[in-house]
């Protein structure tokens, strides 16, 4: 398993701030609005941070730390923003967990950090697209589950290959309003028994 080690420095991440961040953390009102705060603590339940693929997580520690490991820096990038703030950037689909330490290597606390599709985005983008659907969208194990009604199967069909712009891998739970029906025209001929003689 990969390992990335970062080291907190306050005085490198205060010079590297600018912009919007540097708004949201001079800002302490901002700040506590924009940032998940994570209680962690060594004997803890692990606490879950979601995280969109794609989109950056900032999120406030409970505790202060000098040192962040990150078990899968493929699926999520970790930078140390102070001695108590993260910036998680989710950058793969997928599971990681993170593990925090203070002076002198004491574990402060982990927390697992789940890296999937950003499903409000996909859910608006379908709404605007085929207004006439109620289609939920969800994630499963890293797969994107649509859920809801259609209206019909062609609206389901468009829907479908619409959400698999985002992900090829999508798992189909919606249902049709009005199935599709097929009409068979039957034609009954009546053959006398003279047809034979006549041929």
């Amino acid at each position: 398993m990969l390992l990335k080690r970062a080291t907190v420095s306050l005085l490198a991440a205060l010079l590297a701030l600018t912009g919007p961040l540097s708004a949201i953390l001079s800002n302490p009102a901002l700040a506590q609005a924009n940032m998940r705060v994570v209680k962690i603590s060594p004997t803890q339940r692990t606490t879950q941070v979601l995280v969109a693929l794609g989109k950056s997580e900032n999120v406030r520690t409970s505790t202060g730390f000098v040192d962040v490991v990150v078990g899968d820096p493929e699926i999520a990038d970790v930078m140390p923003l102070t001695n108590q703030t993260l910036s998680v950037l989710g950058q793969k689909v997928g599971l990681t967990r993170i593990s925090v330490y203070g002076e002198g290597k004491q574990l402060v606390g982990v927390f697992d950090v789940e890296v999937s599709h950003d499903t409000a985005a996909i859910a608006g983008a379908i709404r605007t697209q085929y207004p006439e659907s109620k289609i939920r969208v969800s994630t499963v194990n890293g797969r994107i589950m649509l859920s809801g009604v259609a209206p019909d199967a062609v609206t389901l069909d468009k829907v479908l290959q619409f959400a698999k712009q985002f992900s090829p891998d999508v798992i189909n739970s919606v249902s049709v309003a009005q199935p599709q029906q097929v009409l068979l025209e039957v034609r009954f001929i009546e053959a006398s028994r003279n047809a034979g003689r006549e041929l």
